[in-house]
């Protein structure tokens, strides 16, 4: 049945939203800052990470052009001094075997500390919210829940730390992902 009467309950939540401005960056800097070290560790791994995928087709690239082609051309490689590049065709395929392998075992390994790191900062981090959020709704009066469902509520709470867990898991890792590969091909290049 439907009426043009507005429902009591969203009222009564409605008024508590409007007292709150941006919310999820309000639970991240509140929550977020004890567990800093753990977001930190996260995007530093993270940048490293994405940095050194670029290394893998720089080194392919020089190697291709130096020790593959009839034609070849010097091999050189970006921040390596000339002196401490080999001059034979063997030796530097060799090398630029071993950095692909270092540059792919070192993508592995930081890919793996940003996956700790920000899994051990977001669920901390969650924690916390869903602790201080289900400690205040039962020191909230009787008549708070006359007015307002339960299951309205816990829907509310969930679906914020859901955006809150989303923001941490996917979107923070997502923007060093593109800084650093913007930053590194424009380095290459």
């Amino acid at each position: 049945m439907s009426s043009d009467k507005p429902d009591p309950n969203e009222r009564e939540l409605g008024a508590h939203q409007e007292l709150v401005t941006s919310p999820l960056f309000r639970l991240f800097r509140e929550y977020g800052r004890p567990e800093a070290k753990w977001l930190t560790l996260g995007l530093l791994a993270s940048l490293g990470a994405h940095g050194a995928t670029l290394v893998t087709p720089l080194v392919l690239g020089t190697t291709i052009d130096a020790v593959f082609t009839s034609d070849p051309s010097p091999y050189r490689l970006p921040l390596v001094p000339v002196a401490w590049l080999p001059t034979k065709q063997t030796a530097q395929f060799w090398l630029s075997a071993a950095l692909v392998a270092a540059s792919l075992v070192t993508t592995a390994s930081l890919t793996w500390v940003r996956g700790v790191a920000m899994n051990v900062f977001a669920y901390k981090v969650l924690y916390e919210i869903r602790t201080d959020a289900y400690e205040r709704l039962q020191r909230l009066d009787m008549s708070f829940f006359d007015n307002t469902q339960t299951g309205e509520i816990m829907s509310v709470l969930d679906n914020d730390a859901s955006n809150l867990e989303r923001f941490l898991d996917n979107a923070l890792s997502q923007s060093v992902r593109i800084f650093a590969i913007v930053v590194g091909i424009s380095a290459a290049l």
